[in-house]
Order: structure tokens, then sequence, then C-alpha cells
């Protein structure tokens, strides 16, 4: 009974650990996107086309020749579902321009 008991425990201490490092990463990713677009791997070295949104994409680059929809993902990191319907959006094509007047 004793053995059981530490394993629930040991269980327990292991989803706490596994947790904070999953938070660690979050946070890791959430900081480098803000220095991604300085490294040499970013699809722009013209920092001045690019405009960071932060959700549901991190950001776009106005291109001269094109528009440019931004995700970084470090390590492991996936794309979320609302991440992946606007990536299938755009894919398709379904993409619109608005002019709004005041």
């Amino acid at each position: 009974m004793k053995q059981i008991t530490k394993i629930i425990e040991l269980q327990k201490e292991l989803e706490k650990k596994d947790e904070y490092i999953k938070n660690a990463y979050r946070k890791f990713g959430r900081v480098f996107e803000q220095y991604a677009p300085f490294t040499k791997n970013f699809p722009t070295s013209d920092l001045s086309r690019f405009v960071f949104l932060g959700k549901p994409i991190d950001g776009i680059i106005f291109d001269e020749n094109k528009i440019i929809f931004v995700e970084i993902k470090t390590g492991k990191a996936y794309l979320t579902e609302n991440q992946l319907k606007v990536k299938k959006q755009i894919e398709e094509g379904k993409i619109e321009f608005k002019e709004v007047r005041y």
C-alpha cells in the first residue's frame, strides 16, 4: 500500500514539473517572437515592412511583391487550431481588402 501511495505522489510531482517545463517553453516562445525578426532566417531583412500582431498570428510582412503572414514557432511547438484555420483561409485565397471611411 505504501508503494502505491509513493507512486501516486511521484506521478503528481512529475506532472507539476512537466507543467513547469511547458510554461517555461511557452514563455521562451513569447520572448523569442520579439527577437525573431532580427535573425538571419527571418523572411525579410527590411524590418520596416514587418508588422507584429501577436494573435492569432505573429505578424505580417508587406513585401514589395507580396504579403507574407508570419507565425514564429520554437522547438516542437505547433500551430494552434485557430492558426491552422487562418492558414487554411490564406491558402484558399479567402482574403479581402476593405476600405472603411468615416
